[in-house]
């Protein structure tokens, strides 16, 4: 009964992709254990609930909030940044370049090197999918999805 409920569950949240390559899966698993580890607790947490009976409305809605966690995440690894690289970034150095250009004296120079950095910083730090915080297991799937399909 266990292996059912588990089945249905990988089944529902992991749609098998028709050509995998196996050694990229594998490298995959190692780099994201601990994720995968989350992900396996959250699926066992539902399979060992004896509460819990498959395809039942509370296992349905379970499995279905699951796949909406999954989704929700996968939407926000694939956000594009461009708008916010654009405006924050690329103006923030060409004000800063602007300010460096027409300081007259060393002083303001220098005194305009920090607001140049910040904005050189700001332009290289762009958010990785790996970076987004999630409690809720999926995000294994979620980078299944943006890094193996």
């Amino acid at each position: 009964m266990m292996n059912q409920k588990r089945e249905v569950i990988l089944r529902e949240l992991i749609p098998f992709p028709s050509e995998l390559d196996l050694g990229k899966f594998h490298r995959f698993k190692e780099k994201y254990n601990e994720l995968l580890t989350t992900f396996k607790n959250k699926v066992e947490q539902i399979v060992l609930d004896d509460t819990i009976e498959k395809g039942s409305e509370l296992f349905n809605n379970k499995v279905e909030d699951l796949k909406l966690r999954k989704d929700e995440l996968s939407a926000k690894m694939n956000e594009s940044k461009v708008g916010s690289i654009i405006f924050g970034s690329i103006c923030g150095i060409i004000g800063a370049i602007q300010g460096l250009s027409t300081a007259e004296t060393p002083g303001a120079i220098i005194g305009g090197l920090p607001g140049f950095a910040s904005a050189i910083y700001s332009a290289i730090k762009i958010e990785k999918a790996e970076d987004i915080f999630d409690q809720s297991g999926m995000k294994y799937l979620a980078l299944v999805d943006k890094r193996l399909r």
